[in-house]
């Protein structure tokens, strides 16, 4: 181990918890004396071991309401004194600074207070000083100083410790050291570009998530991409994107984007070879490889519908790098995916659109119960207190999960497993005392291992007299013990709250003993073959009504003729108030999608019919109408008028009036019309 350093003393002083209790206890077993700052010192002396105060070494307390703890030389001497050079260690011995060989600090939640929508002066307080003093200190003298400077490190650290003891080479300590800055950087971007409001005065970003591609723009380089792929796709089959896969599913995507109506597309190096919007998406694929079917060969394909079955079977016919959808059908997908490298993504909403209108998403988190306030308060008093809605998922305690009822009582360091959306995050820390650090969104979470004593199931709520009844009316969790932690309707995901009204259709996923979830389904119903037949009542007494409507003439002031809403207008108002408020009401509006593709085209066709229809009528009428002239008597020669000040003339019905006069028409000789002169 090159240039090896031995921890002798370590300075802990962190916001977040959650991991350090096995790293305080191998560097205590190792012999490693601690100096700490108020909550941290508390909680190493809870592991019962001793721990020095930093007030103490700098016989100065904790002033202006904590913004200055650290910020001392006794402090950060320790930190920057090089052990090589005579000159600082005669220094450090003269003014009685101890070394400080490990640093473990992290930093005020500054973007998650930002993101809270906290006032100003709570986002300025969450400015760290001396952390990031602390974080460069040790950085800087990484020679001889480890800096740990986040959570998201201590895992790295403990296998260091595990491996080999308290003792760090060069090579690890600058490792550590540029993890340090990266913490560093990223926190005084997101601090600039909070006072520049959005300006756009210069340009400051910091991405941690990396994602290594296949390879790169040539298969002898490699390639990276930088940012949250997974925001934008969920990637369920085939093999790993490359950098000019990359490129083409941008150009896609881009492309797509431009069109609102049923389309497809075919890409080949960044370039469309076929595109098509037509009513269907197997229609528009059709068309779209009909434009260059040579050039389609390997290439990318997007659309921004659905793909179905017989969609899918036909495009299972070319060989295609990547295929873009909003979503398939289970049995397109299981064509798709016959070819095993085949890339097969999932493109998620736009981000702007996500915040704005999918704001109930389903986001998971983890916290640690820190909070006195809530000590000893069962899952319901929690509820009622003034913070965002979530679900608690979840609970573990002495090593063992359960899902709590609303009676559950919440102790001291209790992990809770929270359901909510992500904007609510920040509050619910708050709340709860501690976020964990793990993601518990991703793909891979085995939750198998998680629920050893538990399964999961989706159940399908079938029973008619469930329609319109509120989730919490139900009282699953409380009467079978289970859990409900997402609702699927229509390909929508939505939060499982107690106030979601629920709809035949809806998919519920229920976590509980395999004995409990038994007994949901029976409440439920999931008799899925139910489904299969629509219920078209609703649907006609829909289209009954909504003829009735738009055939009642509408009197609007200021309009001398009535307005009706006519085919159209009539049965879409009624079908948007049913939607609405038919399933509060019982009644039961659910449909297949073939029943509801179906009647979308009779629907379409039907109201182009009667617009025809209704032209056709009076088609040959209006080519061959006469038009005859009143003797006015103004005209009496039949050949010219006089005065244009009070003409008149009508057709068949009356007079036409020209801006404020009337006008004087007669028959020319030839049966034509013309002005009288």
């Amino acid at each position: 181990m090159s240039e090896a350093k031995r921890i002798k003393t370590a300075l802990v002083s962190v916001y977040h918890k959650e991991g350090l209790d096995e790293i305080i206890t191998k560097l205590h077993e190792e012999g490693v004396e601690f100096l700490s700052t108020g909550g941290t010192r508390q909680f190493i002396e809870s592991l019962g071991f001793p721990c020095k105060a930093v007030e103490d070494l700098t016989t100065y307390p904790s002033i202006l309401g904590g913004r200055v703890k650290t910020l001392h030389p006794k402090v950060f001497g320790g930190i920057l004194c090089r052990r090589g050079l005579e000159q600082d260690m005669q220094q450090i011995e003269k003014y009685e600074i101890p070394e400080i060989d490990l640093v473990i600090v992290d930093l005020y939640p500054f973007e998650a207070t930002v993101a809270s929508g906290a006032e100003e002066q709570a986002i300025i307080e969450k400015i760290d000083i001396g952390g990031i003093s602390l974080i460069r200190a040790a950085a800087k003298n990484f020679n001889d100083v480890v800096i740990i400077a986040s959570q998201a490190q201590y895992k790295p650290f403990r296998d260091m410790l595990l491996e080999h003891g308290a003792t760090t080479s060069r090579e690890e300590r600058r490792w550590f050291a540029k993890e340090a800055f990266a913490v560093s950087s990223h926190y005084d971007s997101a601090i600039f570009n909070y006072f520049d409001g959005g300006e756009g005065s210069a340009f400051r970003c910091a991405v941690e998530e990396q994602k290594q591609l296949r390879y790169g723009e040539n298969p002898h380089q490699k390639g990276y991409f930088y940012g949250n792929l997974d925001a934008m796709f969920d990637q369920i089959h085939g093999k790993e994107i490359s950098y000019n896969n990359l490129l083409d599913i941008n150009a896609a995507v881009d492309l797509i984007d431009e069109f609102d109506e049923v389309t497809f597309a075919i890409l080949k190096h960044n370039n469309a070879c076929g595109l098509a919007s037509r009513p269907t998406v197997l229609e528009a694929w059709k068309d779209a490889l009909a434009g260059d079917p040579v050039s389609a060969f390997g290439g990318v394909l997007v659309t921004n519908a659905v793909i179905d079955k017989e969609t899918a079977e036909e495009i299972n016919k070319l060989f295609f790098e990547v295929i873009i959808a909003p979503d398939y059908d289970v049995d397109a997908l299981e064509i798709l995916g016959q070819k095993k490298n085949r890339i097969i993504l999932v493109r998620k909403e736009d981000l702007e659109i996500k915040e704005k209108d999918d704001a109930n998403k389903p986001y998971i988190v983890a916290f640690q119960v820190h909070n006195p306030a809530i000590f000893n308060m069962s899952v319901k008093d929690i509820a009622q207190l003034s913070y965002p809605k979530f679900v608690i998922s979840r609970l573990w305690r002495d090593g063992n999960v359960s899902i709590p009822t609303s009676e559950k009582v919440i102790k001291e360091g209790d992990r809770l497993l929270v359901i909510t959306s992500e904007k609510n995050v920040p509050a619910l820390t708050v709340l709860f005392g501690e976020q964990e650090n793990t993601d518990w969104n991703k793909e891979d979470i085995d939750w198998n291992a998680i629920d050893s004593q538990l399964i999961s199931q989706r159940i399908v709520v079938t029973r008619p007299e469930l329609n319109g009844k509120k989730l919490g009316s139900l009282h699953l969790r409380n009467h079978y013990g289970i859990n409900i932690s997402r609702v699927y309707r229509s390909g929508v995901l939505l939060l499982a709250t107690a106030e979601l009204t629920l709809q035949l259709g809806d998919r519920l996923t229920v976590v509980g003993e395999a004995a409990a979830i038994q007994n949901v389904e029976r409440v439920l119903g999931n008799a899925v073959k139910s489904l299969k037949e629509p219920n078209l009542v609703a649907v006609f007494v829909g289209i009954i009504l909504g003829l009735a409507l738009g055939a009642i003439p509408i009197a609007i002031p200021g309009v001398s003729t009535p307005v009706k809403l006519g085919l159209a207008g009539g049965p879409i108002i009624v079908g948007i108030l049913i939607g609405t408020f038919g399933p509060r009401m019982h009644m039961v509006t659910y449909t297949t999608r073939s029943a509801n593709l179906m009647l979308r085209a009779l629907g379409l066709s039907l109201y182009l019919a009667c617009l025809g229809l209704d032209a056709g009528a009076h088609f040959f009428d209006t080519v061959s109408r006469r038009i005859a002239v009143d003797s006015c008597g103004l005209c009496a020669d039949g050949s010219s008028c006089i005065d244009y000040g009070s003409y008149c003339f009508s057709l068949d019905e009356g007079g036409l009036r020209f801006g404020s006069r009337y006008v004087v028409w007669k028959y020319g000789e030839s049966d034509g019309i013309e002005l009288c002169e």
